[in-house]
């Protein structure tokens, strides 16, 4: 008797735990569970040789520590959510397991919400960089930028406590979590473009004086003498090195600076490209899935195929930053061909050492 109506409660709560996945079936499972382990594998490595770099002593700028937010961010995504998503599509009963789709969405929530905030203190530490730049070093930036980065990890971490107020709160929080950084970020896209393309106007502007200016003082004339070398003197101009005044090294050193801000502002740019194409189908599935609160009028099997392939566009947003960041930053890449370098004069010498044996 006992055990029948154990089985009955059992029975009761598998119809009552109704999860956002409960009706896939195969093959579309074993594909999605096969893109979700490729993804936690390479977004663990990938993301794994980003903080590498970030932490050795030269590149521990202020700009690349908020990087290492992101990263850790995208870091944790490999770790735990590819994980979690592949399990529950993959293993049997998983698909209906309450207790890990809750588990698989908060963490979906947190750490990608995580990541999508901190992008978003990523472009507007650029923007303060391009545009704002006396400010840029004052303490009360710095301290609002580090208030920023913390808030990027515990507004997300908060959403258990949405969900306990109720679904449409929840559904809301995480409209807010995902929309406002999208707004944001199209909005700071906007104006890095813009001061980017004045950067560098103002930038060949200042090479072409720069070539005026050198030009002019170029000491001599070399057509005084028919040889072409001597320059009224008894020093061939071969010989002459350039002098540079302070104020020349002064321009040349504010212009490497400003090519460096303009190459971190690309780099952030092609970050926000990338983040757009991942995270609007999951946008367009929360717009969608509070509209059908109200009023149903999605087909269950549909919404469920369009929810994975959401999950799993967003989730690989941690696997493309840090392609990214090795294709348009300078610094990670010079860091990264060092570290690679390095491994290999190490392995080396393991390999000497052995065979001397």
């Amino acid at each position: 008797m006992m055990a029948n109506v154990a089985g009955h409660s059992n029975l009761t709560m598998t119809r009552e735990c109704k999860t956002r996945m409960a009706d896939l079936t195969t093959p579309t499972t074993t594909i999605y569970g096969a893109f979700f382990i490729m993804g936690s594998v390479f977004t663990i490595i990938a993301n794994s040789l980003v903080l590498i770099v970030l932490w050795m002593p030269s590149n521990r700028s202020r700009s690349n520590k908020i990087l290492t937010s992101l990263a850790v961010s995208d870091l944790l995504v490999g770790l735990v959510v590819f994980p979690i998503n592949a399990y529950q599509v993959l293993a049997v009963g998983g698909l209906i397991n309450c207790p890990v789709d809750y588990t698989r969405v908060y963490f979906a929530v947190f750490l990608e919400g995580s990541s999508v905030l901190t992008l978003a203190v990523v472009a507007f530490d650029r923007f303060i960089l391009m545009t704002k730049y006396n400010l840029y070093d004052k303490k009360s930036v710095k301290h609002l930028t580090v208030g920023l980065i913390v808030a990027a990890w515990l507004i997300p971490a908060s959403a258990p406590a949405f969900r306990w107020v109720g679904r449409v709160p929840y559904l809301i929080f995480i409209f807010v979590i995902f929309f406002a950084p999208f707004f944001i970020l199209f909005v700071s896209y906007f104006l890095i473009a813009r001061a980017l393309r004045a950067q560098e106007l103002l930038l060949i502007k200042r090479r072409k004086e720069s070539f005026i200016i050198d030009s002019s003082t170029t000491p001599g004339d070399p057509g005084d003498d028919s040889k072409g070398g001597n320059t009224g003197t008894d020093i061939p101009l071969d010989d002459i090195t350039e002098i540079q005044t302070p104020a020349d090294s002064k321009r040349k050193s504010r212009m490497r600076t400003e090519k460096a801000h303009i190459k971190l502002a690309k780099a952030v740019i092609w970050l926000l490209v990338v983040y757009f194409c991942c995270v609007t189908p999951k946008n367009i599935w929360i717009i969608v899935y509070l509209a059908d609160s109200f009023e149903h009028f999605w087909d269950a099997h549909s919404h469920q195929n369009y929810y994975i392939f959401a999950m799993l566009a967003v989730s690989y947003n941690s696997f493309f930053n840090p392609i990214v960041y090795f294709w348009k930053n300078p610094q990670i890449r010079k860091g990264l061909k060092r570290l690679l370098r390095q491994s290999k004069n190490r392995l080396a010498s393991m390999t000497n050492s052995s065979t001397m044996y």
